[in-house]
């Protein structure tokens, strides 16, 4: 399509329902692994009862919030930050409502040492981007 044929609502709610598929997709992916080599049956009530399965959601939820909120510091773009942040909110609430009902386990140990390592991480390498009325009024560098 031509530059200008999407008005800027339709090319965001398409980069929206992009994204939302891709986050579908990657999730998809780990429960067939699992359900492929886990030999789990393929019923989501299974998958869903799987400690091992919520483990590698929470890892590679994760490892997604952590990509979004690097690109979202690389680029100053607060809202791709808050974005992976409010994933990470939910890996994190996942966490303590799903995966420590496990009472054993070495998945749940995994899984909360994993994240909260990625946690540690992203904070020293990529912190929230300044708010667009900061940044405005801060002086650059080159000033």
């Amino acid at each position: 399509l031509p530059h200008g044929a999407w008005s800027g609502e339709v090319r965001r709610f398409a980069a929206y329902a992009l994204s939302a598929l891709a986050f579908f997709t990657l999730s998809a992916g780990v429960m067939r692994l699992w359900h492929f080599y886990g030999a789990i049956p393929w019923q989501l009530g299974d998958l869903l009862r799987s400690f091992g399965l919520q483990a590698s959601l929470s890892v590679v939820w994760a490892l997604t919030a952590i990509g979004l909120m690097l690109g979202g510091h690389r680029r100053r773009q607060r809202s791709l930050w808050l974005t992976g942040a409010g994933l990470m909110a939910l890996v994190v609430a996942k966490l303590f409502l799903i995966e420590l009902a496990n009472r054993g386990g070495i998945a749940r140990i995994a899984s909360f040492i994993s994240v909260g390592l990625l946690l540690l991480l992203v904070s020293w390498f990529a912190p929230a981007p300044p708010a667009a009325a900061e940044r405005s009024a801060s002086p650059s560098p080159s000033e």
